[in-house]
């Protein structure tokens, strides 16, 4: 129950709205562009532009978090709680979303979130 709280929290905070496709990001994702490669990664999760594909997701969000994208890391730590094309780990959902709020860089929403299935707000 607490995860569908959270997940209805997650869609309530939404992501942003996509008008691009992989094909977009492909190209510069492939170059070292992080921001490029969490797109992509929001592309294979979604299924914009490309089949769904949550292991290509998790390996382009992977990418990214690398070069310290704060919402490549946010969207790694929910896949891993979620278990979205990686086994459930909650430790590493708590890593990478700790890690993803000292950034300084995620929106309010996504702070709170994060926080909450952290369980700082009893949403263990």
């Amino acid at each position: 129950m607490k995860k569908i709280l959270t997940l209805a929290l997650l869609l309530l905070a939404g992501a942003v709205a996509m008008a691009q496709s992989a094909a977009d990001f492909r190209a510069a994702a492939e170059q070292g562009d992080a921001q490029a490669q969490y797109q992509l990664g929001q592309c294979y999760e979604k299924g914009l532009g490309t089949a769904v594909d949550s292991v290509q997701a998790v390996q382009w969000y992977t990418r990214a978090a690398e070069q310290g994208d704060a919402d490549a890391m946010y969207s790694l730590g929910l896949c891993y709680y979620y278990a979205i094309g990686v086994p459930e780990d909650l430790a590493k959902a708590r890593a990478y979303l700790r890690k993803a709020i000292a950034t300084g860089k995620l929106d309010t929403m996504k702070v709170y979130t994060a926080n909450a299935l952290m369980g700082i707000f009893g949403a263990e």
